[in-house]
Formats: C-alpha cells, structure tokens, sequence
C-alpha cells in the first residue's frame, strides 16, 4: 500500500491528477482503486491502484481524453466482468505486441523485435511490405503498428 504523494512521485504525474483520480468513478465504480486509510496521510492505494494509474498515466500521455478512457474503461469491464478494467492482463496486448521482451520496450511477440526497429526502418523510407518481409509480419500489421507510433508520437 501507498499514499497517493508516493504514487504520484512515483510515476511522475501531478499530485493533484491523481487524487482527482482517484475520485473517478464509472458505472458507479472507481475509475483507480482506493481504500479507506486508517488515518488521514496513511497509505490508501493498493498495488492493483498503482498498475491501474500508471495505465490510465500512459493512455492521458497518448493523447486520449478522460471521456473517451472513462467510456473505454466501461466497455472492459462489461465484456470481461472486471472492476479492474485498467489492470487487467487482457487488455495489456492484443497479441502482436508482447511487453515481457525488450526491457520495457515494446516487442513485436512473433518476431521478438522492438516496435521501434520497425518503425525506424519506414520512417528510413522501407516500404511496408519490405519491411513485413524482413520480421515475417503483414502488411497490415506493420501499417497498424507504425500508425499507431506515429499518433502516440
């Protein structure tokens, strides 16, 4: 358990956006999981609080806006019948990219390559289907996957 100052020093956000969301709620549940400290200043936010911050920290730093998360959030949690909708495994690849290779960096799970390899080597002016070929990945894949760097970027 943590208090939210050392959640928020932790991953480097504003103070301020984590207490603020940590009151969020969808569909009658929190948006960030909580629990009523013992004392005011105590640790309040369990570990589950801490992965779904630094979620929801990641997906504000990709541009997206709290109503669309707050939507997004809904819909998990109806299809997979989860409170945890920003924590859940489920939703942390959807197969083509793998997190548990790279060092934190994101990998391309059937290739075993880093996204941004791929990326850098369109952006060096390879086609999309060169660069397919190169990582045994489709056209459409790689056109998705540099798309989606892109927008982030």
């Amino acid at each position: 358990m943590l208090t939210p100052r050392q959640v928020a020093r932790c991953l480097e956000i504003p103070e301020a956006a984590d207490y603020r969301w940590l009151r969020q709620e969808v569909n009658g549940t929190a948006l960030v999981h909580r629990v009523i400290p013992e004392r005011r200043g105590r640790p309040s936010v369990p570990f589950v609080a801490v992965v779904e911050t630094y979620v929801l920290r990641s997906l504000r730093q990709l541009g997206l806006s709290m109503p669309t998360i707050k939507e997004a959030a809904g819909e998990v949690r109806r299809a997979l019948d989860t409170p945890y909708a920003l924590a859940t495994k489920t939703i942390t690849t959807d197969g083509l990219l793998d997190p548990r290779f790279g060092w934190g960096a994101p990998v391309i799970k059937s290739a075993k390559v880093p996204v941004d390899v791929v990326v850098d080597l369109w952006l060096a002016g390879e086609s999309f289907a060169d660069v397919a070929y190169e990582y045994d990945l489709t056209d459409e894949q790689v056109q998705a996957i540099c798309r989606a760097c892109v927008r982030a970027a």
